[in-house]
């Protein structure tokens, strides 16, 4: 983004697209900070702002890095914000006008190379938790969430910051957002607002478990490769993959596989439609949010119970894959399966038949091994395929 300027109270501050968009007096409450800042770091020469090619708030979701063009360019060095600035950001991030702290954070990482301070840092990582929070009660947003993800999704490609949990009780928390969260709204008759918030809750699980992943994936990307083994010391040292070995790793396998199965148990009818329909047909948006974001969190919880098999793999020095690295699995669905109360599934109710609850059950162990999506995992998925008796059907996709 080109450096261009604007002038706050008399103080110098670098433009950032859609700046005159946005309200000034609610600038003017924050600008101090953020404006004392850049004068500290220093910038160019004030330049009028192109009014001509200005940005919507919605833009800012558009935002990418030009890798090609920035590769080679020595700009300045990586540093933390000030406690003023990250307060200021963080409280701009969590009002009424999300987008403007958006910019200023994106501005900052991008053009200045300013990172979230430890304080900033923990109130992100507890955001994937908990999400935001107004007056102690927490608020399901989707466009407050999706720009707060955005953001930590640059920050972790770009640096070492580390805003995943980090305890094993919030990791906990983590994986079962999708099912805990959303009981009590597919409790009794479901209404249009039911759905709304059922589609926000999803939504904010969905991006928290596609972080997560994605957090797993850039720390065991150089280690993983389906063969060789790894020293175990290696593993303790990375934020997100300790908190799965400092537990019991079978245990550790055991509750992200039984989100997993869960998740599709519960909101699975989203995607596939009930037991005695044909197919899923989405009367409105809301619906077509709940599939959507349904799909995300099941991909996301596939990919990470494939790394939590890959941990007890490199633990257990077992080749990946190998019936040890299953059984955990296996445990978890048969058990999940023999609870699961299938009449909740019929859209008219009455007694399931031993041939309709054979059936279901085998098409569940189908969409949960197909689930597990990652680059890595085909050796796992024929093992489990072989050992919940689907092989035909999987070898035939694979």
């Amino acid at each position: 983004a080109s450096q261009r300027a604007c002038c706050i109270n008399n103080s110098r501050l670098i433009y950032w697209p859609g700046a005159e968009n946005i309200d000034r007096e609610n600038i003017r409450k924050s600008g101090n900070a953020f404006a004392t800042f850049v004068d500290e770091v220093g910038n160019g020469d004030e330049v009028e702002p192109d009014m001509d090619n200005r940005l919507s708030q919605d833009s800012f979701l558009d935002m990418e890095d030009d890798d090609d063009q920035t590769t080679n360019q020595v700009g300045p060095p990586i540093s933390d914000m000030n406690s003023a600035l990250a307060n200021s950001c963080w409280r701009s991030l969590n009002c009424t006008e999300p987008h403007n702290g958006f910019g200023i954070l994106m501005h900052l990482q991008s053009t200045l190379n300013v990172f979230p301070n430890q304080h900033l840092a923990k109130s992100l990582s507890r955001f994937t938790v908990c999400g935001l929070e107004s007056e102690g009660v927490r608020v399901r947003e989707p466009y407050k969430t999706e720009l707060a993800f955005r953001y930590m999704e640059r920050t972790m490609e770009k640096t070492s910051h580390h805003l995943c949990p980090s305890t094993f009780d919030d990791l906990k928390c983590l994986l079962e957002l999708p099912v805990c969260e959303t009981i009590d709204l597919q409790n009794g008759t479901i209404s249009s607002m039911k759905t709304r918030r059922l589609a926000s809750t999803l939504q904010f699980s969905s991006r928290t478990l596609s972080f997560l992943a994605k957090a797993l994936s850039l720390e065991l990307e150089d280690t993983i490769d389906g063969h060789a083994l790894v020293e175990v010391e290696d593993l303790n040292g990375m934020p997100i993959a300790s908190l799965f070995l400092r537990n019991q790793i079978r245990e550790s396998l055991k509750l992200v596989a039984r989100s997993a199965i869960r998740c599709l148990l519960q909101h699975g009818h989203w995607l596939y439609g009930l037991v005695d329909e044909d197919s899923r047909i989405c009367k409105s948006l809301d619906e077509q949010q709940c599939a959507s974001e349904t799909r995300r969190c099941l991909e996301a919880l596939g990919e990470i119970v494939s790394y939590a098999a890959w941990l007890y793999r490199a633990k257990e020095e077992v080749p990946f894959g190998h019936a040890d690295c299953c059984f955990p699995i296996l445990d978890v669905v048969n058990a999940e399966l023999s609870g699961f109360d299938l009449s909740t599934m019929l859209s008219s109710g009455g007694r399931v038949s031993v041939k309709v609850r054979t059936n279901f059950e085998k098409l569940i162990k189908l969409r949960f091994i197909l689930s597990l999506n990652a680059e890595f995992a085909e050796d796992l998925q024929i093992q489990l395929s072989k050992m919940f008796g689907v092989y035909d059907e999987v070898s035939a996709v694979l």
